[in-house]
């Protein structure tokens, strides 16, 4: 209601409701982005089909190029293009096995691929070579692909994993609670949902900005869900 007041008033000042539309709409949205810290690129589409369409060249032109293979599939995976990245990834490997971050996206891929007995061992072998890999995103992923698939107890697993490394990440710790609930584990999933609060409330104000929206998710998911479960 607020900001159709706003559009009235400053539609009244300006004399031109279209105009004032624009101008509430922008006020609405740098207000939503400053307080989630989430800012609309307009280019970062076009750069990201164009940084895809230079990697696909590459790899044509040089099918060899094992950076430029696990480049495009580890994209196209984040994309959730399983079936395309899975081909780039199984080259980029058999070129690298060396490589944590081609081992992990190649398991990872082959897992969203419903390949998990395949799976598994690249995903354990890159992150015993390398837990620290990209900052604990591996877990991350992968709890999310098991919360997803409602395999809640192995999710817990891995976003627990995820929660060890990245003690201040709210959206850890509201996934690892929402994992616990649906798992039945309500004492579990009340601490969990309770030390993302903490972690927002002790994280400095950059970082609070980008897990806002994570720390209203966490306290809304305890105060409805979890209410009244004490015990």
């Amino acid at each position: 209601m607020s900001t159709w007041i706003l559009w009235f008033i400053t539609s009244m000042i300006l004399g031109n409701p279209l105009l004032a539309l624009v101008i509430v709409l922008a006020v609405v949205y740098l207000g939503r982005a400053e307080y989630t810290g989430r800012y609309w690129n307009p280019l970062s589409y076009f750069q990201l089909q164009r940084q895809i369409a230079d990697l696909r060249n590459t790899v044509e032109t040089n099918p060899e190029n094992a950076a430029a293979h696990n480049d495009l599939g580890r994209i196209l995976a984040l994309q959730g293009k399983y079936a395309e990245a899975l081909p780039h990834m199984e080259k980029a490997f058999e070129r690298s096995p060396e490589s944590a971050e081609t081992a992990f996206f190649y398991g990872y891929t082959l897992l969203a691929s419903g390949k998990e007995q395949e799976a598994l061992p690249h995903i354990r072998e890159a992150l015993e070579a390398k837990p620290s890999l990209r900052y604990g995103e591996p877990y991350l992923l992968t709890g999310n692909f098991y919360f997803k698939e409602g395999r809640h107890d192995d999710a817990i697993a891995w976003f627990e994993k995820f929660t060890e490394m990245n003690t201040d990440s709210v959206e850890g710790y509201y996934k690892l609670g929402r994992s616990c609930a649906e798992a039945g584990r309500k004492d579990d999933a009340r601490k969990a949902l309770e030390d993302a609060e903490l972690a927002y409330r002790h994280a400095p104000r950059f970082i609070r900005r980008a897990q806002r929206p994570w720390n209203r998710k966490a306290k809304w998911f305890l105060r409805t869900t979890l209410r009244g479960d004490a015990g």
